[in-house]
């Protein structure tokens, strides 16, 4: 009888010694979560480089005349991806309250949405930089002309005054000899 006692209790607690608590069963592994942050960081960081381009294109865009053929459409097309860069950015912040709620809970199906809509955002923060790099191509077309015109106009305002010199020069003198 003493032998099955032992034996009951041997087999009772046996099984609570190997028991896993609750919440680790339910944790993402380590790497996942590592893997979310650093897809995180590098969205972020790729996020402060098109804030930092399109903070210097705003500037350049601004120089030009809106008056020139065609720069209206490419005005609004940059303003309304400078916009949505800064959904992008806004999202973000949401972003980095639900990693730290991620990154705290380390659930596995919390990890997984987060990882795809990292994902998905990358993906909407890729086209935006395609975009940029259009939209610095046609900015920077559009300096070379406003260039082309100052240099035009510079050129002209220095044969200018030439001219208005000797035809001044000329002028006078036909003014002296007229009276007598």
């Amino acid at each position: 009888m003493v032998g099955l006692g032992v034996g009951l209790l041997a087999a009772g607690s046996f099984p609570a010694c190997h028991k896993k608590g609750p919440d680790k069963a339910a944790e993402a592994p380590a790497a996942d979560v590592a893997a979310v942050k650093k897809s995180y960081d590098d969205l972020k960081a790729r996020l402060a480089v098109l804030e930092t381009g399109y903070a210097e294109l705003r500037k350049k865009i601004e120089t030009i005349p809106p008056e020139l053929p065609a720069f209206h459409e490419v005005r609004e097309t940059f303003f309304a991806t400078e916009e949505g860069r800064g959904v992008m950015s806004a999202k973000m912040t949401i972003l980095a309250d639900r990693l730290n709620a991620v990154m705290a809970s380390k659930k596995p199906e919390e990890v997984q949405e987060l990882s795809k809509e990292l994902s998905d955002t990358g993906n909407s923060v890729g086209q935006i930089e395609q975009l940029y790099v259009t939209q610095m191509h046609q900015i920077m077309t559009f300096q070379r002309i406003v260039e082309r015109q100052q240099a035009a106009k510079d050129a002209a305002a220095k044969a200018a005054p030439s001219t208005d010199k000797a035809s001044a020069k000329h002028g006078g003198d036909k003014a002296k000899s007229a009276k007598p």
